[in-house]
């Protein structure tokens, strides 16, 4: 059995916002959804930090930590830089921080959050995309429309 980081917060982030700090914080963030439905309950992510490529789960409502108030949980392998990227995370959203799942010694701690999410133009329109479409196919709306952003631009549809 391996061993895990786990980062457990009850303030339920949206998808959009919990994308949004992946990719301020960290490098190469990709999305698979291994359920591929508009009502995700779980989400494997990669990313890179430090030149290390890594794979995390992310579980939406998930009861492990607390059977009554269930909390989103952010599970990666305890190995390399993990608790420094969950304490990255923990800085976003606040939350009980388990270093080594295997570990009855080391014990859940807290970490307030001290940092917030600047929205912007694009992140509204990721979100509202995010509500009519899987997550998959908003990644590949998003990329789209931004690399098309200048052709999108000029093009009025008949509008004026």
């Amino acid at each position: 059995m391996s061993s895990d980081t786990k980062f457990y917060t009850p303030v339920k982030p949206s998808f959009n916002e919990i994308m949004i700090v992946f990719k301020l914080e960290f490098e190469d963030v990709k999305v698979i959804s291994d359920n591929d439905k508009k009502e995700n309950r779980f989400v494997r992510v990669y990313l890179t930090y430090k030149g290390v490529e890594r794979m995390m789960w992310i579980f939406f409502d998930s009861p492990d930590f607390d059977e009554n108030k269930p909390h989103t949980c952010f599970d990666l392998g305890a190995y390399s830089n993990s608790v420094e990227i969950m304490q990255i995370i923990a800085k976003y959203f606040g939350g009980w921080l388990i270093e080594n799942g295997c570990n009855d010694n080391i014990k859940p701690y807290y970490i307030e959050n001290n940092l917030t999410i600047d929205k912007k133009n694009s992140d509204y329109l990721y979100e509202a995309l995010a509500k009519e479409f899987s997550y998959k196919d908003t990644e590949k709306l998003c990329k789209f429309i931004q690399e098309n952003k200048k052709l999108i631009t000029d093009l009025n549809f008949g509008l004026e």
